[in-house]
C-alpha cells in the first residue's frame, strides 16, 4: 500500500508546491522556491506529482497514520466547514490550543477536495469531536444524497479513529504480555 501526501510550503505552511521547471518547485500560495535536492526523504519515500502538486509517496504503511478516502465531492468542504464552525463558536468543542491548531492545519492543507487523506490519531480525534458537535447542533433538513455523503465520511473517520484506538489497545496488551 502506498500513501500520497501533498508537500506543504516551509515558509507559509499552507500552500502546496507546483513544478516551476525541471527540479525546481514553487509554492502556489507565497511563491517560495525549493530545489528537489532540498527535500529530505526517508528510504521508503519518493517525490511524485499528483494533479500538478508535489507530493511524497510512501511505499509502505506508516505506523500511526490512517488513510481516509473521500467518496463524494461534498465531503471535504463539509469537513472544512465543520472545523470552521467549531473554531468560530465560543463554546465550541475545540477549546484546547492543540485541537485548534490541528483544526486550522486540517482546514488549510490536509483536507484537499480529492483524497486519500493520511491522518494522524490526533487529527482523527479532532475531526471526530468536531463532527459530533456539529451533529448535535444540526437542525435543518439537507438533501438526502448530500446527507448520505456526510454520513459516509463521518462513518469513515469514526472507523479510522476506532482502528487507531484498537491499535493502542493491542499494543498495550502485547506490551503487558511481554512484561510478564
Amino acid at each position: 500500500m502506498s500513501i500520497v501526501m501533498p508537500i506543504v510550503c516551509t515558509q507559509c505552511r499552507i500552500g502546496p508546491y507546483a513544478r516551476l521547471r525541471a527540479a525546481l518547485y514553487a509554492c502556489q500560495r507565497c511563491g517560495a522556491q525549493r530545489h528537489v535536492a532540498e527535500f529530505e526523504l526517508a528510504s521508503c519515500e519518493r517525490l511524485t506529482v499528483e494533479e500538478g502538486r508535489l507530493c511524497i509517496q510512501r511505499d509502505r504503511a506508516v505506523p500511526d497514520l490512517f488513510t481516509v478516502e473521500p467518496t463524494h465531492g461534498v465531503q471535504a468542504p463539509y469537513l472544512r466547514a465543520t472545523l470552521k464552525r467549531a473554531l468560530l463558536h465560543e463554546l465550541g468543542p475545540l477549546a484546547q490550543p492543540e485541537q485548534a491548531e490541528i483544526a486550522m492545519r486540517l482546514r488549510e492543507t490536509t483536507l484537499t477536495d480529492r483524497g486519500p487523506w493520511s491522518l494522524t490519531r490526533a487529527e482523527l480525534g479532532t475531526l471526530v469531536v468536531a463532527l459530533r458537535w456539529r451533529r448535535g447542533r444540526a437542525q435543518t433538513a439537507v438533501d438526502p444524497h448530500v446527507e448520505r455523503a456526510h454520513e459516509n465520511i463521518t462513518k469513515a473517520i469514526a472507523s479510522a479513529y476506532a482502528s487507531a484506538y484498537e491499535n493502542d489497545l493491542r499494543a498495550m496488551q502485547e506490551g503487558k504480555g511481554a512484561g510478564q
